[in-house]
């Protein structure tokens, strides 16, 4: 058996909502970092544990910077752009758990991840919750 097919095993082993519930998990107390643990990233991350791609493949290590971090997501068009990447748009109040939002936080637009009764997204004190009414868009990600 080759080690590709084993993690195969490894990986079906568990539901995506074990993957999701782990991250979710690993990052309640995690402080903001960009390029590592900013709003696209932990969009990607979650949607990794949701459907096992890695849509933000090329972009993890490419900026570690508020102002590389502004200019990589020039290049790829908008934070609805990314997210299209991931999953298909639906109306905001169809999103379910796993599903991706772009949310305003603060004012500001984000990405954030459906935990049911609110929208997560990275803060400086670790994930923080939005409304789950505060969604201008949403993304229903494919269930692996």
């Amino acid at each position: 058996m080759s080690a590709h097919h084993h993690d195969a095993d490894a990986y079906h082993a568990t539901t995506w909502r074990d993957r999701l519930d782990a991250l979710l998990l690993e990052r309640m107390k995690a402080p903001f970092a960009w390029g590592t643990n900013d709003c696209c990233i932990f969009a990607a991350d979650a949607a990794l544990a949701v459907t096992g791609i890695d849509f933000a493949v090329d972009e993890r290590g490419s900026y570690a910077t508020a102002a590389s971090a502004a200019a990589r997501i020039s290049v790829l068009g908008s934070l609805s752009e990314i997210a299209d990447r991931a999953g298909v748009r639906i109306a905001p109040a169809l999103a379910g758990v796993g599903d991706i939002g772009l949310i305003l936080v603060n004012g500001r637009e984000t990405l954030g991840v459906c935990a049911g009764h609110c929208w997560l997204s990275p803060s400086e004190l670790g994930l923080v919750g939005t409304d789950i009414g505060a969604a201008i868009t949403a993304w229903r990600l494919n269930h692996g």
